[in-house]
């Protein structure tokens, strides 16, 4: 079959996620979804697999060894605004998973904030080798765990064709005197950091970029 324009307000998944695929009619899903409360789940809250969604408000939950959002399959569009994405442990993997195997794909993320549990594990990961567009506004990242020490950067890109844009971002202060990463970026990709802000924070990325701009961030010293 196939769906067309779904419109999903103001309901409760309990203890399950939801999947967007493309069935047997050949035709990818899409449409908008306001205030969606997904509490609990196991496995990943949010699969995309296809389609092109709006989502604003709602909040997941996770429990511990899984994740809010991954999208590694096919060309998938989303817009997520105002989304709260919460640990329930320590032991949360909390984060978004961004490497599809084909087609161009957009993940925005506009508002909200994140809490991953994890110490190791990034909040936005963008690997493999397909044309991807991440972009996280204006967004909370903390951690339950007070984000010391971390390992992994909040923001991981390995995909040497990514663009990006990270922008007035709020991190939690890191204490303890440790130092952690908002962006980890291995390549000299197109896009912008610019406006980021957290007290024992900082970013690596290649020196003196020709596509990369990076300007503006204000990580002092804990």
């Amino acid at each position: 079959g196939r769906l067309d324009d779904l419109q999903l307000s103001n309901s409760l998944f309990f203890k399950t996620g939801i999947r967007f695929y493309v069935g047997t009619g050949g035709i990818a899903p899409f449409g908008v979804i306001n205030n969606l409360a997904i509490d609990g789940a196991s496995g990943i809250a949010y699969t995309l697999e296809a389609g092109s969604f709006s989502v604003s408000g709602g909040y997941v939950t996770m429990g511990a060894g899984t994740k809010a959002i991954e999208a590694i399959v096919a060309a998938v569009d989303y817009d997520f605004q105002g989304l709260k994405i919460g640990a329930a442990s320590t032991s949360t993997t909390v984060g978004v998973n961004f490497a599809p195997t084909s087609g161009i794909s957009t993940l925005g993320f506009t508002g909200g904030s994140i809490n991953t549990g994890s110490q190791v594990i990034s909040s936005f990961v963008v690997g493999g080798t397909q044309a991807v567009t991440l972009r996280v506004n204006g967004m909370y990242l903390t951690n339950s765990s007070n984000c010391a020490p971390l390992t992994s950067a909040k923001v991981k890109v390995t995909n040497t064709a990514a663009k990006i844009n990270l922008g007035n971002n709020n991190m939690e202060d890191c204490g303890g005197g440790t130092t952690s990463k908002f962006a980890d970026i291995s390549s000299d990709i197109r896009g912008a950091i610019i406006g980021n802000i957290g007290i024992g924070w900082g970013l690596t990325a290649p020196p003196a970029p020709a596509n990369l701009k990076v300007v503006g961030n204000t990580f002092p010293a804990p």
